[in-house]
């Protein structure tokens, strides 16, 4: 009986101890838009780039269902954006002349409205103006250069978050662009 009641409050405390323990929100809340396994968020922006076949329509993520996307998270007057978005575009050629099909797209921040066009210089794929009415950026709990990997079913894969040491995203780096890449063809 003694070593039954030491076991049961052994486990109890182990238990314990990894809940109290955890740095990681998505144990206390999996629901969360930075967790895998979460929905595509809902909303609808209107996309501004030239090149986009989907020009001055208003949309949400879900036209990307079925295929793989990723979404980052920029403003056009940070010239590490507009890098990254350059460096994206390269990703994206690279990896559709490898046969892949992936969807690229990203969300500019409310402030960067009046530098859409530096932005829209630096890649072809959809870029979606967040607005104070919708407040994409908030849906999404991001922040500035972060990036977001979905699945074909519209579910989180991978969340990448700007400035982490252990999953790097700065594109023009060979360890940043393989993160990136490596994330979108493990979500195939």
């Amino acid at each position: 009986m003694f070593r039954r009641l030491v076991l049961s409050i052994a486990v109890a405390l182990v238990g314990f101890g990894c809940q109290a323990s955890s740095d990681d929100p998505c144990i206390s809340n999996p629901s969360l838009p930075t967790c895998p396994g979460a929905e595509m968020p809902e909303f609808e922006l209107v996309d501004f780039q030239t090149d986009s076949p989907f020009l001055g329509e208003t949309y949400g993520l879900e036209r990307f269902e079925g295929k793989v996307t990723i979404v980052a998270l920029w403003a056009a007057w940070c010239g590490y954006c507009r890098g990254q978005a350059a460096q994206m575009e390269a990703l994206r050629t690279e990896l559709a002349a490898a046969g892949k099909d992936i969807n690229y797209v990203a969300i500019n921040m409310i402030t960067g409205l009046e530098r859409q066009g530096e932005l829209a210089e630096q890649c072809t794929f959809p870029l979606l103006q967040d607005t104070d009415e919708v407040m994409a950026w908030e849906a999404m709990n991001g922040g500035k250069d972060d990036m977001y990997v979905y699945g074909s079913d519209g579910t989180l894969a991978t969340f990448l978050p700007a400035g982490s040491a252990s999953k790097p995203t700065n594109l023009s780096t060979a360890e940043g662009y393989a993160t990136v890449r490596d994330a979108l063809l493990a979500a195939e």
